[in-house]
């Protein structure tokens, strides 16, 4: 499963859709993917890492994959812009440990 989470946090007008201030539900991502981990799903953040103008405004680099189910993350993430949201089936446990073989947190 993989989806796009985009809170906005670089944009001047609120993003549209369901994470939007606006959401019609809104939904939070940790409700998303507590949801998901019921389910049987570990989900992972799929950010981007800075690019050098980014770099030299001082913007920090934040890990590319780092895992948000199973009580990593208890706050909504404050991602700039967007990121993917990419969960593997604990059912399917090549899948499940290639992810988490590839998170730089676990």
């Amino acid at each position: 499963v993989m989806f796009e989470f985009n809170p906005g946090l670089s944009e001047k007008d609120p993003p549209h859709g369901m994470w939007g201030r606006r959401g019609n539900p809104r939904k939070r991502l940790l409700e998303v993917t507590d949801w998901l981990d019921g389910l049987g799903y570990d989900c992972y953040l799929d950010t981007r890492l800075v690019d050098e103008k980014e770099r030299e405004k001082g913007v920090p680099d934040a890990p590319a994959l780092y895992r948000i189910t199973g009580g990593c993350l208890t706050e909504e993430p404050r991602v700039r812009g967007w990121a993917n949201v990419v969960c593997a089936s604990r059912r399917f446990g090549l899948a499940a440990a290639t992810l988490r073989d590839l998170a730089t947190m676990v």
